[in-house]
């Protein structure tokens, strides 16, 4: 199982490089129709949840990303908007998805097998997902993948290639 999640948890971080490495810095914020996730929300999203996904994975508490007040603009319940200022620039997006990855990654290798069968730590979750791996599942897979999906549309949406 652990080896399954960590295969496509790697394969979503270099997809999601892929889908921006040719953007400019203006066309991170770009919204061909209003509400639409840009390339900078949808980064700085994922790597808001990261350390969630962290905590999880080391079995250490961690507090909601729905109610972190430092990052109104990428949380769950915010609205994408083309204003560049509100969102960190391409460069720290790409470097803090890559290394949120590569800590994740390393801390989910060093995790025991067995904890993918116990309750997961993350309180809220702990009525929706019946153990740690559905919830990891969710969060790295699931939850990042749709999102990368958004990337690849817009992609298509602005008239760019497929990656």
């Amino acid at each position: 199982m652990k080896s399954a999640i960590l295969y496509n948890w790697n394969f979503n971080l270099n997809y999601g490089l892929d889908l921006v490495a040719d953007l400019s810095e203006a066309q991170m914020v770009e919204q061909p129709y209003a509400g639409m996730n840009h390339p900078a929300w949808i980064l700085a999203h994922l790597c808001h949840y990261h350390p969630l996904i962290l905590a999880i994975v080391k079995n250490t508490p961690c507090p909601d990303p729905a109610e972190h007040p430092d990052a109104p603009w990428f949380d769950e319940e915010s609205t994408p908007i083309s204003d560049p200022s509100r969102y960190p620039i391409k460069a720290d997006l790409v470097r803090t998805f890559t290394a949120n990855h590569a800590a994740i990654s390393k801390a989910f290798n060093a995790m025991p097998e067995e904890r993918l069968g116990q309750p997961v730590v993350f309180t809220r979750w702990q009525n929706m997902f019946s153990d740690t791996a559905t919830a990891l599942s969710f969060i790295m897979l699931m939850h990042e993948s749709v999102h990368l999906g958004q990337l690849s549309a817009w992609r298509r949406v602005q008239g760019l290639p497929r990656v």
